[in-house]
């Protein structure tokens, strides 16, 4: 059985013009049901190029939350609120940022604003975690 070497990693243009030909879709699955790592560059540049920059900056301010930058996680936070004011992630992110540098009531302000735009929200965990700490 031979085995298969992995492709050399794809220049961004080459993905680009693999993509707007949709080359990566009408490709034939492996038989494993893996995909191999040409597929799969060309399936994760074609995600990123679907983000919208509200999502960009709402995953940046989570992942400045994470690493406890919270100076630079509320900037991404303010960011998408303002590239999108009525998505509720925004305000959700700002709030879990306001918590976690103890401005409870501007924290309360942020999350009823995302309760408000998306009241599906309530039953969610992680939500409701936060809402807690907020009591």
């Amino acid at each position: 059985m031979a085995t298969a070497t992995a492709p050399a990693d794809v220049s961004d243009a080459d993905a680009d013009a693999d993509l707007d030909d949709g080359a990566w879709k009408r490709r034939e699955p492996s038989p494993t049901g893996v995909m191999d790592s040409e597929r799969a560059i060309m399936a994760k540049n074609h995600a990123r190029k679907k983000m919208t920059p509200q999502l960009r900056e709402a995953l940046e301010s989570e992942a400045r939350v994470a690493s406890g930058d919270l100076v630079e996680a509320l900037a991404h936070a303010e960011e998408c609120v303002k590239l999108a004011p009525y998505w509720y992630r925004g305000h959700a992110c700002a709030a879990v940022v306001y918590l976690a540098r103890g401005e409870n009531a501007r924290a309360r302000e942020s999350l009823e604003r995302a309760m408000f735009l998306e009241p599906s929200m309530r039953r969610d965990a992680a939500f409701r975690v936060l809402y807690d700490q907020l009591a």
